[in-house]
């Protein structure tokens, strides 16, 4: 297994496993081209305890995406 499959690897990758991005655990901080609000979205999710709070996160998101467009 490759470093890349390790840090990216879905449910058994270290991303998933210590509740990080890929860039945070190769660059020890968020993208600096990401939008501070992005970021902030980015740590709520990842604060979420449950499959089910994440998916209906990701569900809203899903509905403004739409209204939005």
């Amino acid at each position: 297994m490759s470093l890349c499959e390790l840090i990216v690897g879905g449910k058994e990758g270290l991303s998933c496993l210590f509740h990080v991005s890929a860039d945070y655990i190769l660059n020890g901080d968020t993208p600096d081209n990401l939008d501070p609000i992005v970021n902030e979205a980015i740590e709520i999710l990842n604060n979420l305890k449950t499959d089910k709070a994440k998916k209906s996160a990701l569900e809203m998101l899903r509905q403004i995406q739409i209204l939005e467009g």
